[in-house]
């Protein structure tokens, strides 16, 4: 039965139109990956579970994978996101999400992947983010945000890729099956001092990574 679905891939294809919120009947998928398709309007916040313990459990609870990059979507990031306790990636990508990126994503202790590059998300980094212990891969590169980047992201050594596109779209990836190989953010801002930056550049990498 589809009720009892665990993985929906219709990724790579020609779909459009909006999301069914039917979708939201699916409790036991882990991986929903619609990527690479002309689907168009919002990712409504019905489609996930609700914070409160009153109110039937539906929704996608049991994601792990979301995966909806290279899409046509648009509007805010839902908050109740959020809620999705099981969640490993976050991946929107190269779509249309505007407004901030929702401090609620800091309750997704198991994350290890948030992509949101390439959108229109404005505002500041939350300092949520920093309750991320297992995150690997952070981009939030090619939107709006402006602000400082909470100083403790700089103590994260699970780190192998972060790209926030600030100042000078800063990419580093941190590659060495040793992680104690990897360089800290700390010592990455050392490295960039022996550049030829301007000082202004110089001045936005302290406050950004010290």
């Amino acid at each position: 039965m589809v009720s009892k679905l665990q993985l929906l891939d219709l990724s790579t294809n020609s779909l459009n139109g909006t999301l069914p919120l039917s979708l939201a009947n699916l409790t036991q998928v882990s991986e929903l990956d619609l990527s690479r398709n002309d689907i168009t309007g919002i990712l409504d916040g019905s489609l996930f579970p609700s914070e409160s313990s009153t109110e039937p459990k539906t929704g996608l609870l049991s994601l792990r994978y979301l995966l909806f990059q290279d899409t046509l979507l648009g509007g805010k990031i839902p908050k109740e996101i959020g809620n999705l306790k099981f969640l490993v990636s976050l991946v929107l990508d190269r779509s249309h999400f505007n407004g901030p990126i929702p401090p609620s994503l800091g309750n997704l202790s198991h994350l290890q992947a948030l992509r949101l590059s390439e959108n229109q998300l404005s505002g500041k980094v939350p300092e949520t983010l920093v309750n991320l212990r297992n995150l690997t891969d952070l981009r939030l590169f090619t939107n709006k945000l402006s602000g400082v980047v909470p100083k403790e992201l700089g103590n994260f050594s699970s780190f192998t890729v972060l790209h926030l596109g600030l100042v000078m779209n800063l990419a580093i990836s941190c590659l060495s099956a040793n992680p104690h190989a990897r360089p800290t953010m700390r010592s990455v801002s050392k490295e960039f001092e022996e550049l030829e930056l301007l000082p202004e550049a110089q001045k936005h990498i302290h406050q950004n990574f010290e």
